[in-house]
């Protein structure tokens, strides 16, 4: 088994047991909202981020004196994750510590990610458990990339609210403090020059909800994340998708020393207790 499915009288969901990673969304007689993989733009569809989110300075961290090596956005997207529950609209996939991760992160850890289909939308929920005796460092984040029928300046992000808020530069995939404050009255165009410079990224977002709207045909789908602690906007010029990424934590300020209790955005659970975060994707 490859992937499981979960549907109900609306919507139907598909995920793959590699990095629990969902592959399809979609109305039961309508097309797939999120990106089908397609070309040769990116190798991801909706990748799971943990135990940390972006990239850290030389792919390393030290812990307890000790030098350990991460690629990009942890280890979490290429494991194969043991499905725990399974019923008609609802799964939950686990992923926990081992020898092998052991090697790259040395905490123990029970990593669950729990789907809910309910209505038009689709729940994702992290819960991770410190099983250990010290305390867990880690970030967690997701990747949802979503499918473009149509060129990158015919859509636009659609807010509840006008905002004005701080979007964080990325240098080389690191923040080097630089801010740009933008303006937006509920409407954000898409364009590649928006993207210029990576990742549009903002810090404490000060909105709940986005939708991904096509400037002719309407909405495509909307993120709702209550407890967001960053959110980035991403695509590469001429991909067909837009990825809306929820992150609790994010990648390397590019002045860190490297030690891993003292990187930005990381959280720390204390031994024997839990922390949940969860976003929807809604379907119009």
């Amino acid at each position: 088994m490859e992937f499981i499915e979960l549907k109900n009288a609306d919507c139907y969901a598909r995920i793959a047991l590699k990095g629990a990673e969902p592959i399809v969304l979609q109305y039961i007689n309508g097309k797939n909202v999120l990106w089908e993989k397609t070309t040769d733009h990116w190798n991801r569809v909706a990748p799971h981020l943990f135990p940390i989110v972006g990239r850290l300075k030389e792919d390393a961290f030290v812990h307890n004196g000790i030098r350990y090596g991460m690629s990009q956005h942890g280890f979490a997207r290429d494991a194969l994750f043991t499905l725990t529950h399974q019923s008609e609209n609802r799964a939950v996939f686990l992923l926990e510590d081992s020898e092998q991760t052991h090697e790259n992160y040395p905490f123990k850890f029970r990593f669950e990610l729990i789907y809910e289909l309910i209505g038009n939308y689709l729940t994702i929920c992290y819960r991770t458990t410190n099983t250990g005796e010290e305390v867990f460092h880690y970030s967690v984040g997701g990747h949802p990339g979503f499918a473009l029928n149509d060129s990158l300046d015919q859509y636009e992000l659609h807010f509840e609210e006008p905002f004005i808020s701080p979007r964080r530069k990325l240098k080389g995939s690191f923040f080097d403090g630089e801010t740009e404050f933008m303006e937006v009255n509920k409407t954000l165009p898409l364009t590649n020059e928006l993207f210029a410079e990576d990742a549009v990224v903002f810090f404490d977002p000060p909105f709940q909800r986005v939708s991904l709207c096509h400037s002719i045909h309407g909405k495509r789908v909307t993120m709702e994340c209550v407890n967001w602690e960053a959110v980035g906007f991403w695509t590469k010029a001429g991909a067909p998708f837009l990825c809306i990424e929820p992150w609790w934590g994010h990648a390397d300020h590019a002045d860190h020393n490297g030690i891993l209790n003292n990187k930005a955005g990381i959280h720390r659970l204390e031994a024997g207790k839990t922390e949940e975060f969860s976003y929807k994707l809604i379907l119009p």
